[in-house]
């Protein structure tokens, strides 16, 4: 499963991928946190992981609020920052297994509106 996203960071601040923006998603349903049908039981969407096997991150080109502004992406667990990208790079993560933990990395933009495309894939 392949699913993407695009986030608008209004602030100058850290957002934690999976607790901030992913699970806030006005498209986000999980059956585990209360995306159920009216019989309580029928999932009515699709269950998004927490943990998968690809994450990408990208700040895409086509946005003026991204000209001139970067994104450090930090592990969470460790405080390090794992990359810092410029408009129009590309940060990935892959592994074989789904061992990507998304509660596990922060966005800190470096200016308020910065928009960031991220896709996430699992098996």
């Amino acid at each position: 499963m392949t699913r993407g996203y695009q986030f608008t960071l209004a602030n100058v601040q850290k957002y934690n991928l999976w607790n901030d923006l992913i699970s806030k998603d006005s498209s986000f349903t999980d059956p585990y946190m209360g995306g159920l049908g009216q019989s309580g039981t029928t999932p009515t969407g699709f269950f998004v992981p927490k943990m998968c096997c690809n994450v990408r991150v990208r700040l895409p080109f086509n946005q003026t609020a991204n000209a001139g502004n970067n994104l450090s992406i930090i592990d969470s667990m460790t405080g390090e920052e794992k990359n810092n990208i410029l408009t129009g790079e590309l940060h990935e993560e892959t592994t074989i297994i789904d061992t990507i933990d998304l509660s596990k990395t922060q966005f800190l933009p470096s200016a308020q509106g910065v928009i960031v495309d991220v896709q996430i894939t699992s098996y």
